[in-house]
């Protein structure tokens, strides 16, 4: 089962990957981060529902941003409504569904 921050912490490798354009196809990338082809798709997904480029690309086997990103990650904790804040319910579905697929698979 991953955590949030072990999430986190593979969104942020899979960045550096991504940067470097050195993810191989996604059965390679699975295996270079050590999770199922299927979350490889899920942790590409959430890039891009963050406003990332990315695209793949066949001759070069790789991911890469169309351009230029910058990701901050900064914690943060604090008391909301959801409902005021417009995507941010969204958000955290988006890392529960991967919990959800992690805990699935192991």
């Amino acid at each position: 089962m991953f955590k949030f921050f072990e999430i986190l912490d593979l969104i942020d490798r899979l960045d550096g990957l991504i940067r470097r354009k050195s993810t191989g196809k996604p059965s390679e990338l699975a295996r270079r981060l050590n999770v199922c082809e299927r979350k490889v798709y899920q942790l590409i997904d959430t890039l891009r529902n963050l406003g990332a480029p990315v695209e793949y690309c066949s001759q070069r086997e790789s991911y890469f941003y169309t351009t230029d990103v910058e990701f901050r990650r900064e914690l943060f904790v604090q008391r909301v409504d959801a409902e005021k804040i417009k995507g941010g319910e969204n958000f955290l579905q988006e890392f529960w569904s991967l919990h959800d697929l992690c805990s699935e698979e192991g």
